[in-house]
């Protein structure tokens, strides 16, 4: 799926009362024109749309690898154009000057304070409103645009140990599988976005493993040995 689409949606929410906010496509036509080739990276809250200032950002020239010659540049350039490093601005916007438009993006971090660290692999699970990158239109010949978000921490269900282990206790598996096999030790692990619950008779070796989507709560099963 081409990540530049953003629908408008509902999410699913606790109280039923969270919208997710309207998103247009990004357009890169509204950075006005460009007297250089540049790369811009905007950054965002992912709820509220709102631009986030001082959020560090880097940017890397694309290589091609093999396994004889090993990595390069697809261009080649000085030490100081392969790799670059800006903060954000008051507009969420970090503004490269690069001599060709073959670059990536990613936020080393840490994430300003109250957001999950910056990715875009996270399950979001009902509570998805719309993608965490999002390339513009047709910025021209001269300018690359992309749109990220950081995940505010108020999105996650499950911010604590006894949470997390709670949920797990009350999954159909595990409800029956612990009352025909007492004795075993919880073991709860992660954090953030997804937490684990093992069940074992020491903290390494586990018998069942409870994986938990901290967005929504929802739980599987990842082991099941006798």
């Amino acid at each position: 799926m081409r990540l530049g689409i953003l629908a408008l949606a509902l999410c699913a929410w606790p109280s039923g009362a969270f919208a997710c906010p309207a998103v247009a496509p990004p357009d890169a036509s509204r950075l006005g024109a460009a007297r250089s080739t540049r790369y811009v990276v905007e950054v965002l809250d992912y709820t509220t749309l709102r631009p986030l200032a001082g959020v560090e950002v880097k940017i890397a020239h694309q290589q091609t690898c093999n396994r004889n010659s090993g990595c390069k540049p697809t261009h080649a350039h000085p030490a100081a154009q392969l790799g670059m490093a800006k903060r954000t601005d008051a507009r969420g916007r970090a503004i490269f000057v690069v001599p060709d438009l073959d670059y990536g993006f990613h936020l080393p971090g840490p994430a300003p304070a109250g957001y999950l660290g910056h990715s875009t692999t996270y399950d979001l699970g009902a509570k998805r409103c719309h993608e965490l990158v999002a390339e513009a239109g047709d910025g021209g010949p001269r300018t690359k645009y992309t749109v990220t978000y950081l995940v505010p921490e108020t999105l996650l269900a499950v911010t604590t140990d006894a949470q997390a282990k709670q949920i797990a206790d009350a999954h159909p598996e595990i409800v029956p599988w612990l009352q025909a096999n007492p004795g075993f030790v919880r073991v709860v692990r992660g954090g953030g976005s997804a937490w684990q619950v093992g069940y074992g008779l020491d903290s390494k070796t586990f018998k069942r493993l409870v994986h938990i989507n901290a967005f929504d709560g929802t739980a599987g099963i990842l082991g099941r040995w006798l």
